[in-house]
């Protein structure tokens, strides 16, 4: 059975938390009314914690009644599937590398309006030669979901064609942990592509 108790109890018990996922989650509604959207989830450090407040917010806004998908595009480290306790044999590398329909490699999740698309077990895609039914795809999301929330891996750039099809990102900081150049860094690489930070997750210590 998928763990739907997705985060800790210290981040469960977090008022400041819970007050920004209230805020950010009606924020991302209001943009919902007008079109789908999809997102990148990006920080600085590398905790697993990040992972868990990723999913609590693919989470929040599901039992909003949102069509969500959660995509872990961390090829190198990937833990977005553990949080759910699912395999991770196939997912998103697959459908890149393969053109394996979106339908065969997302799982539904123990919370309804929920999916999860794992990163697969290919390992790193950058600088592989990519199946040409990607961009397909990839645009099928739009029509499929109201929210697409994707997990990029930490102190790096996202996949370029990943960045391409985003439509913002949501920055995640956490306090005494994040140092100030690595935050302008992820900020200034978003910017660049023309991709805003539409929300931001601050976690106290």
């Amino acid at each position: 059975m998928p763990n739907q108790t997705l985060v800790t109890e210290s981040i469960q018990k977090n008022k400041h938390f819970h007050s920004q996922m209230d805020a950010l989650c009606s924020k991302i509604e209001q943009t919902l009314t007008r079109q789908s959207l999809i997102l990148m989830v990006t920080s600085p450090g590398k905790e697993r914690s990040r992972s868990i407040v990723t999913s609590e917010v693919a989470k929040a806004m599901a039992d909003r009644g949102k069509n969500v998908l959660l995509v872990d595009s961390d090829f190198e480290c990937p833990t977005v599937h553990e949080w759910f306790r699912m395999p991770s044999q196939t997912g998103l590398a697959d459908l890149l590398l393969r053109g394996i329909p979106s339908e065969q490699l997302t799982r539904q999740t123990g919370v309804e309006g929920l999916s999860l698309l794992a990163a697969g077990s290919e390992g790193e895609v950058a600088g592989r030669r990519l199946s040409k039914n990607y961009e397909k795809e990839l645009t099928k999301w739009r029509t499929m979901y109201d929210l697409v929330l994707i997990q990029t891996p930490p102190h790096s750039p996202p996949l370029s064609i990943l960045l391409t099809t985003c439509d913002g990102a949501l920055l995640m900081v956490k306090e005494k942990k994040d140092k100030m150049e690595e935050i302008k860094h992820i900020v200034e690489a978003y910017k660049k592509a023309d991709k805003p930070i539409v929300g931001v997750i601050y976690q106290k210590t």
